[in-house]
């Protein structure tokens, strides 16, 4: 491949062209070249487009120009303490935007109209004025409407409709008037153009004063409507508050005829009860150990704790009897031994334990009869709660109502305060409405028209006549013969493209978005300007012979140049006579993609994600498996490579490469770039075997098929060995 002329060219980027394009074709067709050719002619032209403007504007009538100022107020001031029943918008872009409209209104306008007459002067009432040109054109048209629209049936519009000379006149006047606000602020400027400057004056302040009028009726209507709808309301809540008032005089009434206690009264028995409740279940707790306890000592013969424990004189005398006794017994049976006067101290003392026995018995069944009477008394005292819980009940359920009725009653006297309140509110409020907005500066008479403004007016036509006459020379000069054609640098670029490789151009398919359907078109129309292109890089990249594996490896300057595409296209093409292999090495990539969908099945050649065991195998330093072995082994092996710069492995691999094809986008301004891409590959010892532009639109792939046409397959230029 001859690259020694595009060394010579790579090295300064800012050299001159040497490619025999004139380079002072655009300082010959420039505007400023023309003007200095043809000044005489342009100075003339605006001296005279100025003297003539002038002398018709001489003759135009002026318009005067007059504004009053109008200041929005944030909140009305309030003349009276009263709130406002009809709040004030809050300040801002809105509520300016809002005035401006309303000020413009239809309603101002008429208003104004009536009020000063205007239907009388000629130029708000197009009737008093002479009928120009187009109004006898108009007219013409709307006879012609009427006459078909009473050929087709229609009934004719009745005499008068839509000529009301104030609407006439109001519309005219709105043309006429202009709106704005002042800066930020909440002032807005009513400007009038007339041609009289008295009536100028007197519109403006007219609209003003009709403005601020019309807020003050409107918000007296619509305090009018609040205060009937609160009367009606007034007198609803006052129906409302006198039956919940005899709702709850009836229940009262009922509830004294019943002769029913509070749910209070029944709470306090209840609480009683219920004190004197657990009372008795405390005695009887009491009792019952009070009289276990008797009969574990009786049945222990315990007397002595029993005598403690009874206290009762009886059986304390008998105890203490007892004691005595059996001293007298130790005594005497230590003297006598077994002694009659022994023997009888003993009979003694066997009748004080019966007698003790016998006085214990009687206290267990005394206890035993006041558990039972204590046990009576608990009953009746919980069938007395009971009872007392069932009123309560009744009496809550009263409760109940009697609150509920009493809610409903308060809440209708609030609602009626309430609306009574407003009501009397409003009454005041409508006496003392403010119109949230004042004149602030009245329209003054001005001394000057505000157009024509005949000086500046005629220097600006001058001025615009001379810039035509220069376009319209400039534009006479370009179509002379003997200028240079643009073709001439599209020749240039595709010389110096031609240098860098074999050049190949793919059109841009504007009615595909997505790569599979630029396949599937591809595989269907074989005779179409891309099948074409690509058939044709295949012819030129195809191997002589089947002995070995091809390796060929796609790269680009930058992403999205097509270089993805351009890989699939010709392994699709290869595909039909060898056997293709597409390997894609960004895993990032649409390819990656689509190796997993349906469209992918389809194509007849496979795809592999690039990695290092595909490097080493393409290397010969890796036994891979059947699989991987039998897809390495295709005849052509296209690697999808990265933009550049290109990694070091990839680098390898170009310099082993058989071909290296450069994709690129079409595109002028990028061929710097190209250029330095192609010097650092040829640095590494890689050479470009083919440039291949693609996304070439339709109208540049005519011109360049007209400047370069690409060699036949049949007359293919001699390769370079790799």
């Amino acid at each position: 491949m001859p690259n020694d002329w595009y060394r010579s060219r790579n090295a300064p980027l800012g050299t001159p062209r040497q490619d025999g394009v004139p380079d002072d074709t655009a300082d010959e067709l420039s505007l400023l070249s023309v003007a200095l050719r043809h000044k005489v002619r342009l100075i003339l032209t605006g001296i005279v487009a100025t003297i003539l403007a002038y002398a018709v504007l001489t003759q135009v009538t002026p318009t005067y120009r007059s504004s009053a100022q109008v200041l929005l107020e944030v909140q009305a001031e309030l003349i009276i303490d009263i709130p406002n029943a009809v709040p004030e918008a809050p300040d801002g872009i809105a509520t300016l935007g809002s005035a401006i409209i309303l000020i413009r209104s239809p309603q101002v306008m008429r208003s104004v109209v009536e009020e000063l007459g205007l239907t009388t002067r000629a130029e708000f009432n197009s009737t008093l004025r002479a009928p120009s040109l187009l109004d006898r054109v108009f007219d013409m048209i709307s006879a012609g409407v009427d006459r078909v629209r009473q050929m087709l049936g229609f009934e004719a519009e009745p005499a008068g409709i839509g000529r009301d000379p104030v609407e006439r006149a109001a519309r005219a006047l709105r043309s006429k008037v202009s709106v704005r606000s002042l800066g930020e602020s909440r002032v807005i400027e009513i400007s009038t153009e007339s041609q009289s400057a008295r009536l100028a004056a007197q519109i403006s302040n007219a609209i003003a004063v009709e403005y601020i009028e019309q807020q003050i009726a409107m918000k007296a209507a619509a305090g009018a409507q609040v205060t009937q709808w609160l009367e009606e309301r007034t007198n609803d809540a006052r129906a409302q508050l006198e039956e919940s008032e005899r709702k709850l005089s009836e229940f009262g009434s009922e509830m004294i005829a019943s002769e029913r206690t509070s749910s209070m009264d029944l709470e306090a028995q209840l609480l009683e009860a219920n004190t004197q409740l657990i009372a008795l279940e405390q005695q009887l707790l009491e009792l019952g150990a009070q009289r276990a306890e008797i009969a574990n000592l009786r049945a222990d013969g315990n007397y002595l704790t029993l005598a403690s424990v009874v206290e009762l004189p009886t059986v304390t005398t008998l105890v203490e009897r007892l004691a005595a006794l059996d001293n007298t017994i130790v005594n005497l049976t230590a003297t006598y031994g077994d002694h009659s006067k022994t023997r009888e101290a003993q009979e003694t003392r066997r009748q004080l334990i019966v007698l003790l026995e016998t006085e214990s018995a009687r206290l267990i069944s005394g206890l035993d009869v006041r558990l039972g009477v204590v046990g009576d008394r608990k009953r009746d005292m919980a069938a007395k709660i009971r009872v007392l819980q069932l009123a309560l009940v009744d009496m809550k359920q009263d409760d109940f109502r009697r609150d509920a009725l009493t809610r409903d009653f308060d809440t209708a006297r609030n609602v009626y305060e309430r609306f009574l309140l407003r009501q009397k509110e409003m009454e005041q409020r409508g006496q003392f409405q403010s119109s949230g907005a004042r004149l602030v500066a009245e329209a003054e008479r001005p001394s000057a028209p505000v157009s024509p403004q005949k000086a500046q007016l005629a220097l600006l036509a001058g001025i615009a006549a001379g810039g035509g006459m220069l376009v319209f020379l400039t534009i006479g000069e370009a179509r002379r013969p003997g200028k240079v054609e643009v073709a001439a640098a599209e020749s240039s670029d595709l010389v110096e493209y031609d240098q860098m490789g074999v050049l190949v151009t793919l059109p841009y398919l504007s009615d595909f978005r997505h790569p599979p359907d630029i396949l599937r078109y591809f595989q269907q129309h074989s005779d179409s300007n891309l099948a074409i292109s690509v058939h044709w890089l295949k012819s030129y990249l195809k191997p002589r012979s089947r002995n070995g594996t091809s390796l060929i490896l796609v790269t680009s300057a930058d992403q999205g140049e097509g270089k993805s595409t351009l890989s699939m296209l010709l392994a699709e093409s290869f595909s039909r006579d060898f056997c293709t292999l597409l390997v894609y090495a960004e895993s990032e990539s649409w390819l990656a993609d689509f190796a997993h969908s349906d469209a992918s099945r389809q194509a007849s050649f496979d795809l592999l994600s690039y990695s290092d065991d595909i490097l080493h195998a393409i290397n010969g330093e890796f036994d891979c498996d059947d699989d991987f072995g039998d897809r390495l082994g295709a005849d052509i092996v296209i690697l999808d490579a990265p933009a550049m710069p290109l990694s070091t492995s990839l680098l390898e691999i170009g310099q082993q490469a058989d071909h290296v094809i450069f994709a690129a986008a079409k595109n002028r301004a990028a061929l710097h770039k190209i250029r330095n891409c192609a010097w650092s590959l040829e640095q590494m010892g890689i050479a470009i075997s083919a440039l291949a532009l693609t996304i070439v639109p339709r109208d540049a792939q005519e011109k360049l098929t007209q400047i370069h046409r690409p060699w036949s397959p049949l007359q293919l230029p001699k390769r370079k060995n790799t």
